[in-house]
């Protein structure tokens, strides 16, 4: 804050003490009232950042608290999963679960049905159980991605997460940001995001994404799913 120039004394016994009077209230009062204005704004201003720091701060930490939450919850779905038996040819009930010999990834039967398409590629009869994505915090602000985790962005700076340079098909990558920022960055490892191979900035503040690489004829991509 600028400092503010005091007023200035008055020599009553001066011969210019009649001129002094007027410079007084003419013109070093009003300018003393500007600088007081002044301050006043600054002030506001200053409370206003004070309080939407805060409030960042307290958005984040309730983040964080979720993801913990969260993450227990996961921890107890991946020991639930942890013993599912490799896929092969066969019959399934409905909410059996298998992981698959192509993509590694836990999938649980939809319905009842016999089949020999392994679940990556069989949407119809299986479904991937992205719940078992476990949460990562992540305090760098530069962060290499694996596929099947979920990173909480927990940097006060912006953060750029790096996708995975060799994908699969299938692939699953899911980011939350906690820094308030809109200057955040998902690195495409020279990988198509949306079909355009380029970085993609998360415009939004405090936002969930999740990535999935598809395989499909002509291009093969991350999209936001």
């Amino acid at each position: 804050m600028a400092a503010i120039a005091p007023l200035p004394s008055i020599d009553r016994t001066s011969p210019d003490f009649r001129d002094d009077l007027d410079a007084y209230f003419l013109t070093e009062l009003p300018r003393f009232g500007v600088q007081l204005e002044s301050a006043r704004l600054e002030v506001l201003d200053a409370e206003r950042s004070a309080d939407e720091s805060a409030g960042t701060a307290t958005d984040a930490a309730a983040i964080a608290s979720a993801a913990a939450q969260a993450a227990t919850g996961n921890a107890a779905t991946i020991a639930a999963l942890a013993g599912a038996a490799l896929w092969t040819p066969g019959t399934y009930a409905a909410g059996s679960a298998r992981y698959s010999p192509v993509t590694q990834r836990v999938y649980r039967a939809r319905v009842d049905h016999t089949g020999a398409i392994d679940p990556s590629a069989d949407p119809v009869h299986w479904a991937v159980v992205y719940a078992g994505m476990p949460l990562v915090p992540a305090a760098d602000t530069l962060v290499p991605a694996q596929a099947g985790l979920h990173y909480v962005l927990l940097a006060e700076a912006a953060t750029t997460l790096v996708l995975p340079a060799e994908p699969g098909a299938g692939d699953v990558v899911a980011v939350t940001t906690t820094n308030g920022l809109e200057t955040n960055v998902i690195a495409c490892a020279g990988q198509p995001v949306m079909g355009v191979a380029e970085d993609m900035v998360l415009d939004i503040a405090m936002q969930t994404l999740r990535l999935q690489w598809i395989e499909a004829p002509g291009i093969s991509t991350w999209r936001i799913v």
